[in-house]
C-alpha cells in the first residue's frame, strides 16, 4: 500500500466515527508519539523550553485534555516559530510533529474538522518514516516498512471498531 493509499483509508475510516471516539483517536495516536520524544535531553532547546514541552506532556496524560493550559504551551512555541523561525527549525522533526500533531488535535477541538484528525494520524506516520526508512523504500510500498504497517493497523482497527460501536449504539 502506498502513502496515498493509507491517506484515503484514513480519511475514509475517519468519516465513519463519532466525535467522541474521533477525539480519543487523537489522544491515542499522540500518546505513542511521546515514546520519540526524549524529554529530559533536548540540547537543541532552552530550558524554559523543555519545561513548555514537559507541560504539554502531562497535559496529553491527564486525559481529557484541559485544553485552555495546552493552548498556552502551543501559542509559546508558535511564537517562537514567529520570532525566530531559525531557531524553531533547529528543534528536531519529532518534537516539530508532535506539536504540529498537537495543533492539529486542538484545531479538531475547536471545530470538528474531520481533517485535522487526519493529520493527526500523519504526523505519526512521519515521525515513524523519519525513524524507520531508510530511504529506499518508494511512496509505493511505504506501508511495507514494518513498524509503519502496525501503526496503520493499529490505527485503522481503533477507528474500524470505533465505527461498529457508533453504528450499534445508533440503532438503539
Amino acid at each position: 500500500m502506498s502513502f496515498y493509499q493509507y491517506q484515503e483509508e484514513i480519511t475514509k475510516a475517519i468519516g465513519n466515527c463519532s466525535t467522541e471516539k474521533l477525539d480519543q483517536f487523537c489522544y491515542e495516536v499522540i500518546s505513542r508519539m511521546l515514546s520519540f520524544i526524549n524529554f529530559e535531553d533536548i540540547s537543541c532547546m532552552s530550558e524554559t523550553e523543555i519545561e513548555v514541552l514537559k507541560n504539554l506532556r502531562e497535559e496529553i496524560k491527564k486525559y481529557p485534555v484541559d485544553w485552555t493550559a495546552a493552548s498556552k504551551c502551543l501559542e509559546y512555541f508558535t511564537e517562537i516559530a514567529k520570532q525566530d523561525g531559525d531557531d524553531f527549525r533547529e528543534f528536531e522533526n519529532d518534537i516539530i510533529e508532535f506539536l504540529s500533531a498537537l495543533d492539529s488535535w486542538l484545531i479538531f477541538h475547536e471545530t470538528r474538522d474531520r481533517v485535522a484528525v487526519a493529520r493527526v494520524s500523519e504526523h505519526l506516520m512521519n515521525i515513524l518514516d523519519w525513524n524507520f526508512v531508510d530511504g529506499r523504500e518508494p511512496l509505493e510500498k511505504w506501508l511495507s516498512v514494518p513498524e509503519i504497517n502496525t501503526e496503520f493497523n493499529k490505527q485503522i482497527l481503533f477507528l474500524q471498531n470505533s465505527s461498529q460501536n457508533s453504528v450499534k449504539s445508533n440503532d438503539f
